[in-house]
């Protein structure tokens, strides 16, 4: 049975010991588990979207992991839709330099596992239409086929607050949903689509399909930061892909709840 464990929202960087010192725990506990691949789920950097140190050091802290891993790219690591932190195309190369592609796609045994950059669909740049057409391209398999990427899909619930920065935005949420229901808008190969960028957990089955939220491996954001819309915690996600609506959040032993506070960075998101 394929094991996966998920990481998100590490924000690795020289001038964020705290972030490290929870990466160190993270290391040590997968070393113990040692799942057949791990995926980071983005913002794998403090300020790697500025600064290309903070790209480099976190590259070096995901190369300590015992065993295979694959990551998306988060708004913190390539800039995001909003002008202030637009996604450019400096920015896109330079994470590429770093750690490769932004899209991917993996087959574990009978499944697939697609890597999708959220903030290229979303940013409207004309280049992007190519990254759709991938999309579709590699959902159209046999195999059960689980997406990751940063930003989470939309709101579950009617009271929660639609906020633009974070989840997917229209047009690129409906054609997205879209994709994943396949065929006619009817079931289709995707059973679950991995997210982080909130930094809280989350399981629960829309459209038949579960929405896995990762929670950050560094930090919680305070109340007047963010509301809670999930579980506020610390950690990673630990899933088997046969049994994969029923993951599990793990708060390894020697994990510090870091909490932000105050004005943050893009809500520290």
């Amino acid at each position: 049975m394929p094991t996966i464990a998920v990481v998100s929202d590490s924000h690795l960087s020289m001038a964020k010991p705290e972030a490290d010192r929870n990466w160190d725990v993270v290391v040590d506990h997968l070393t113990i588990t040692r799942p057949d691949l791990i995926i980071h789920g983005g913002d794998i950097s403090a300020d790697g979207d500025d600064v290309l140190a903070d790209l480099e050091h976190a590259k070096n802290q995901l190369d300590r992991l015992p065993g295979p891993y694959l990551a998306v790219p988060g708004n913190h690591d390539v800039g995001d839709a909003e002008p202030e932190w637009a996604l450019t195309r400096q920015r896109r190369i330079r994470y590429e330099d770093v750690f490769g592609g932004r899209f991917w796609v993996t087959d574990l045994d009978r499944w697939r596992i697609v890597g999708v950059d959220s903030q290229a669909i979303v940013s409207g740049h004309d280049d992007d239409e190519v990254w759709w057409e991938w999309i579709a391209t590699q959902l159209a398999t046999r195999r059960q086929t689980v997406v990751v990427l940063h930003r989470p899909i939309a709101p579950t619930a009617a009271d929660e607050p639609d906020v633009g920065r974070r989840y997917l935005t229209e047009p690129a949420r409906t054609r997205f949903r879209r994709l994943i229901a396949g065929p006619g808008g009817g079931a289709g190969n995707v059973v679950a689509v991995i997210t982080g960028h909130l930094h809280q957990w989350r399981s629960q089955v829309v459209d038949g399909v579960a929405w896995i939220w990762a929670p950050s491996t560094w930090a919680v954001m305070a109340d007047d930061l963010q509301p809670t819309i999930g579980t506020k915690a610390v950690g990673l996600v630990e899933l088997d892909l046969d049994a994969i609506g029923h993951p599990r959040l793990v708060t390894p032993d020697g994990m510090h709840r870091n909490v932000v506070t105050g004005s943050a960075k893009r809500a520290g998101t």
